[in-house]
């Protein structure tokens, strides 16, 4: 895959998770799949990490979990920029 493409990935998760607040990864995939992002590919939960990693690396923003509902493929993700302060997308504390 092209950088390019892979670029294009992180971005639109990034504005997924900004556009429709917590999603799960079930979720995300679903609109993943929609959009056609990967040409209609469904988003493995593996890529999903490593472009989870590679947005935290680029871009500094975390996309984080719910640990209360540890579920792997239906827990709440969320965002945010802690250099920001940015309050709007918060992982829960507990």
């Amino acid at each position: 895959m092209k950088p390019a493409q892979i670029f294009h990935q992180y971005i639109w998760i990034i504005n997924a998770l900004r556009a429709f607040g917590q999603l799960t990864l079930e979720e995300l995939n679903e609109k993943w799949v929609e959009d056609k992002v990967n040409e209609g590919n469904a988003l493995p939960r593996s890529s999903f990490n490593r472009h989870r990693d590679a947005i935290l690396d680029m871009f500094g923003i975390v996309i984080d979990c719910n640990k209360k509902t540890y579920i792997p493929m239906t827990r709440p993700l969320r965002i945010y920029r802690p250099w920001v302060g940015d309050t709007t997308f918060r992982p829960d504390k507990s």
